[in-house]
């Protein structure tokens, strides 16, 4: 009988650290009630008093020992755990690898960003961004990606549900949606926020005071709302707020006196009203507008790769490879940096992520660096658009080019 209790106490230091490792304490305890109840089991098939106040005294100390060994060999395993592999990584690769596609979500109206052509075709820089992230995990994006729609205001709730890989959508960053949201990644538009007002209403533009006792049309859900809220107290004015999924054709019908959206975007909205020459767009910036793709939060590893395709587009840019030169510059190139970043010679982190070497390569190729990606739906030349709009890079050009758009080394 006493073979059998040490045995029982040794099956009980295996399994605490075995299920110690686990994050759910639920199943801890059900294991160990588990085990208690085969100790109990134990001591009723006693055959004399000695073995059986010998089971009562180690039932005692097992029960004493329970929570210190827990926590003991919970630290030890804390302490040799890979502290660059938290617990979640890698979950959402696998996933996406199991599902054989990526599915990544935004708004179908946001021209040049995201919207269905005439076709029935989803088309953007956001469209392409969700491509590259399929061709760097799959190396390709035939049949390797899945776009879904959502509001503007669905955006917290989605990215909360977890059940979606990328957004990407014209995500503003601030604080309480790094917090709440997910993770932000590279920023890829530094915007700032901007006013339009109609010249019939009585507001002078760049004149914060005169949008007093004025209505404001402003789109429902976004960083525009508190951003608005905002102007009341900085100026000590006040004025009604008319929440909309797409405030523009409200708006223009006049149903508002003024409106508030990403600056870049308000001369376009303009040229489309029904009358352009009525509105006028403010000099005067009123807030930063920053844009990035988002993830979910706790996983590392998916945080990082997503990241990496972006870093690699626009080192891509810095470094004129292209999607013409790219297979040219991997055979011939004598650029340290260019022959890593194809994946030729050298690492810098790509199997870690669960990438192959040369996904850089296939995301050049079959996509473009940054300035291609930019020029497909923002360029000056209308012969290069394939949809979009005319946007300046102004900020958005690279850093050593006099704009803000930087990416870490890949080194």
């Amino acid at each position: 009988m006493h073979k059998r209790s040490t045995t029982l106490l040794a099956a009980l230091f295996v399994l605490i650290a075995i299920v110690a490792c686990s994050n759910n304490n639920d199943e801890l305890q059900a294991e160990i009630d588990d085990l208690k109840a085969q100790v109990v089991q134990a001591k009723a098939s006693a055959s004399d008093a000695g073995a059986q106040t010998e089971i009562d005294s180690l039932t005692a100390q097992l029960n004493q020992a329970k929570d210190d060994l827990a926590a003991a060999v919970t630290s030890a395993s804390e302490a040799a755990e890979d502290a660059t592999q938290p617990g979640g990584w890698g979950s959402r690769l696998k996933l996406v690898r199991d599902r054989g596609k990526l599915i990544c979500v935004g708004v179908n109206d946001h021209p040049g960003f995201n919207y269905i052509d005439e076709d029935g075709e989803w088309m953007g820089y956001g469209i392409e961004m969700c491509k590259a992230y399929a061709t760097a995990i799959f190396g390709d994006h035939e049949d390797r990606w899945e776009m879904q729609v959502i509001s503007w205001a669905d955006r917290p709730t989605t990215m909360q549900a977890g059940k979606i890989d990328v957004m990407v959508l014209a995500n503003t960053q601030n604080a309480r949606r790094e917090a709440t949201w997910g993770n932000f990644t590279t920023i890829h538009h530094y915007a700032g926020m901007g006013v339009m007002s109609r010249l019939d209403s009585g507001i002078v533009a760049d004149d914060w005071q005169s949008l007093d006792a004025k209505t404001l049309c402003v789109s429902a859900g976004t960083n525009y709302v508190p951003a608005a809220e905002d102007l009341k107290g900085q100026y000590g004015i006040d004025f009604e707020m008319v929440q909309l999924d797409d405030p523009m054709p409200a708006y223009d019908q006049g149903r508002c006196d003024f409106i508030i959206a990403g600056k870049a975007d308000l001369g376009r909205d303009q040229a489309d009203f029904t009358n352009p020459d009525a509105h006028v767009v403010w000099d005067s910036l009123m807030g930063k507008d920053p844009w990035g793709m988002l993830v979910g939060h706790g996983d590392d590893q998916w945080y990082d790769l997503i990241r990496f395709v972006e870093w690699v587009m626009i080192n891509a840019e810095e470094l004129g490879v292209t999607s013409e030169n790219v297979d040219e510059m991997a055979a011939t190139s004598e650029n340290a940096r260019i022959r890593r970043m194809l994946g030729v010679e050298g690492e810098y982190g790509q199997e870690i992520l669960g990438l192959d070497l040369d996904f850089g390569h296939n995301v050049i190729k079959k996509i473009g660096n940054f300035h291609e990606l930019v020029e497909r739906f923002y360029s000056k030349d209308e012969s290069k658009r394939i949809g979009g709009f005319f946007r300046p890079r102004a900020n958005d050009a690279l850093w050593n080019q006099g704009g803000l758009l930087f990416a870490p080394g890949l080194e």
